[in-house]
C-alpha cells in the first residue's frame, strides 16, 4: 500500500482511466525508424470498434440494469464496474493495460447488445455484420502497429494518428 500511494513518477505512455474509456493513450512500447520514410512501431491498445461500441453497450447495460432491473445486464454491469473502478481512486501512475479486464466486460455486453438486436429488430444482420466487417477493417489498418512491422511513416502518421499527440505511432 505504501509503495503504490507514495509513487511518485512519470512516465511518456502514462493515462487516467478515463482516457481508458475513450482509447486516448495507449502504450508504445517499439519504435524505430528504419529510413528516412519507413519505421517500425509496435504498441497496446485497444481496438476502436470494441472500446467505443462496447462503452456504449455498456451504458445500455447501466440503463437495462437500472429501468428493467435486468439480472443479467447486472452482473455485466457489475463486472465491468468493479474491474474499473477501484482505478478511478488510485493516484499513482497508471497504463492503457490497467483496462484490458474491463475489456471482456465490454465484448460481453456487445454480445448482449447483438443478441437483443436479433430478438427485436426485423432486419438485424446489415448492423452486426457491419459492426464485424468495420473491426476488421480497423484491425487490418492497425496491423502495422499492432505488430511492428515495417510501415511507411506517411501511412502510420496520417491515417492511425486519431488523437493527434497522444496516439504515438
Amino acid at each position: 500500500w505504501e509503495y503504490h500511494s507514495d509513487l511518485v513518477s512519470e512516465h511518456p505512455y502514462a493515462s487516467r482511466w478515463w482516457m481508458w474509456i475513450i482509447d486516448a493513450r495507449p502504450i508504445l512500447y517499439y519504435l524505430d525508424y528504419i529510413s528516412d520514410t519507413t519505421k517500425s512501431a509496435f504498441g497496446a491498445f485497444n481496438g476502436p470498434m470494441l472500446c467505443w461500441g462496447g462503452f456504449v453497450a455498456m451504458l445500455y447495460m447501466f440503463w437495462r440494469t437500472v429501468r428493467r432491473h435486468d439480472f443479467r445486464a447486472g452482473m455485466i454491469s457489475a463486472g465491468y464496474l468493479a474491474s474499473l473502478l477501484p482505478w478511478v481512486f488510485i493516484s499513482r501512475l497508471t497504463f492503457a493495460y490497467h483496462y484490458f479486464p474491463c475489456m471482456l466486460f465490454l465484448a460481453v455486453a456487445l454480445g448482449y447488445v447483438f443478441a437483443q438486436v436479433c430478438e427485436y429488430v426485423k432486419n438485424w444482420r446489415p448492423w452486426i455484420y457491419s459492426f464485424c466487417a468495420g473491426s476488421a477493417v480497423l484491425f487490418v489498418m492497425f496491423y502495422p502497429v499492432l505488430t511492428g512491422i515495417p510501415f511507411s511513416i506517411r501511412y502510420t502518421s496520417a491515417l492511425l494518428r486519431w488523437f493527434p499527440g497522444a496516439w504515438p505511432f
